[in-house]
């Protein structure tokens, strides 16, 4: 229905609501004065079933209407702000932090409501809450949210939840109470990096002119498992406000160390012509060592050699990890090493 023709539409149910409306009162009123002073009138009046039916007729068209009856429209907005009142949720607080004594909670009470008020689930991640390594309020280490929130006229409950973990409020009770439950019986939190990883080296390459070359600003990195067991391991993925990736996902490979150590003199696992093998996936084993990259995009007349100059980090390489069968994400920080 175009413009015009619906707002001519929606403003004849409008006035023909208000006439039924007023047909109706008219009637009514004159049949009741009628009928209490006994007046005899040449004009008949309506039924009361046909003046009684104009009423509400008209009263079903106002909600039709473009602009509507504004007392039936009043009421009933009246009605609605009770009813979502009943049913809206109120985040109270929010802070984020690692679980111990000393260590000083990030307030992310502004950027909690911020998700709510788009719907129902939080994935509790740096990129979601603004967090930057900057204000990381515990670089490296797997991190809680703590929130409190009421839900209508219920009183206030508190929830926390993992880094990495994705919920939806108001939950449950007796979920709730199982998921706390399990909380506070895990032996540990999400690995960090320490844990997983050590950094060897962490560079930028020079910049390419080859047309050939996709990636001309790599960021490329040499990781040991530090794990203690053999790991799987799966191309990373980056994050970073200040530089973006060149190509998301990223199209990145892995090489892995030929012998203990050779990763120094740039020997990898090759093909039978002596190519060097690139992987998408690999199973590292305990102590070997394996080298990757990021394709970067840094703005015009930047380099990321320079960027990695100026600045303590640049950006965060998300790597997923298979653990004893479990999945996690480990975040190693992009600076020079």
């Amino acid at each position: 229905m175009s413009d015009s023709l619906g707002g001519w539409f929606y403003r004849s149910v409008d006035y023909t609501s208000l006439g039924c409306i007023l047909l109706g009162a008219e009637e009514g009123f004159r049949s009741l004065v009628i009928h209490i002073f006994k007046i005899n009138t040449p004009i008949p009046t309506l039924p009361w079933p046909a003046w009684l039916a104009a009423i509400v007729v008209g009263y079903v068209l106002s909600f039709l209407g473009d602009k509507g009856t504004k007392l039936w429209r009043g009421s009933w907005a009246w009605v609605a702000e009770l009813v979502s009142k009943s049913e809206r949720l109120t985040i109270h607080s929010a802070y984020y932090g690692a679980p111990k004594p000393d260590a000083k909670p990030l307030n992310r009470t502004k950027e909690v409501r911020r998700v709510f008020k788009k719907g129902r689930m939080l994935k509790v991640e740096n990129s979601v809450l603004s967090v930057t390594p900057e204000n990381d309020p515990a670089y490296g280490i797997g991190k809680r949210l703590s929130i409190e929130y009421s839900y209508g006229n219920e009183p206030r409950r508190k929830i926390e939840r993992w880094e990495g973990t994705t919920f939806v409020l108001p939950v449950d009770p007796s979920l709730e109470e199982r998921l706390s439950t399990a909380l506070s019986r895990a032996s540990e939190p999400p690995l960090s990096l320490d844990q997983v990883f050590k950094v060897e080296r962490m560079k930028a390459d020079p910049v390419s002119t080859d047309p050939n070359i996709v990636f001309k600003n790599k960021l490329r990195m040499d990781i040991t498992n530090a794990s203690g067991r053999e790991i799987h391991l799966w191309i990373p993925l980056w994050e970073s406000s200040l530089v973006p990736s060149q190509i998301d996902p990223q199209g990145s490979r892995l090489w892995v160390e030929r012998s203990q150590g050779s990763w120094r003199a740039g020997q990898w696992i090759q093909h039978k012509d002596g190519s060097n093998i690139e992987y998408c996936c690999i199973k590292l084993r305990e102590e070997a060592t394996f080298e990757t990259y990021v394709g970067l995009n840094p703005p015009a007349h930047e380099s990321v050699e320079g960027l990695l100059g100026r600045h303590s980090t640049i950006g965060t390489i998300l790597f997923p990890v298979k653990i004893d069968g479990k999945m996690y994400e480990i975040s190693v920080p992009a600076k020079e090493v």
